[in-house]
């Protein structure tokens, strides 16, 4: 099986990226680890691989054959990036801050593509089974 570029998941990743007005610095797709926790990317002939180093020591990898599975990681961890800012900055008091959080990560991601959005919706639901907000009153 063959898979896309380096070249052309970072056109994809900018294009994405232009479309929620991401800050340049989360556009970088690196190719190689910078040894404080960033991730990268590789892709060989076993697929795409999403992986993060610091300090010498690999501490997740993902991989996939799937091209939008892995877009979705990438974009996942951008939006997820962008909305902690938001959050942050937008703090409502006694709220739990994952409401705000949640919310801005998913609006982003519906501007991008309604599957990533829905994907992530998924996933927050079963966040939230495990561990309900806990807004303090």
């Amino acid at each position: 099986m063959s898979y896309v570029s380096l070249s052309t998941i970072r056109r994809k990743i900018r294009q994405y990226c232009k479309q929620i007005y991401a800050p340049k610095k989360l556009m970088v797709v690196r190719n190689t680890p910078t040894g404080f926790g960033d991730p990268h990317i590789e892709v060989d002939k076993r697929g795409y691989h999403y992986v993060i180093w610091e300090r010498g020591i690999e501490h997740k990898r993902e991989t996939t054959e799937n091209l939008d599975e892995f877009l979705f990681w990438l974009m996942k961890d951008i939006t997820f990036n962008m909305a902690s800012r938001y959050e942050l900055e937008n703090r409502i008091p006694n709220q739990d801050p994952r409401r705000l959080l949640f919310q801005t990560q998913l609006n982003l991601l519906k501007r991008i593509r309604i599957d990533f959005h829905d994907r992530m919706k998924d996933e927050i639901n079963e966040i939230l089974i495990e561990h309900p907000y806990d807004d303090l009153e």
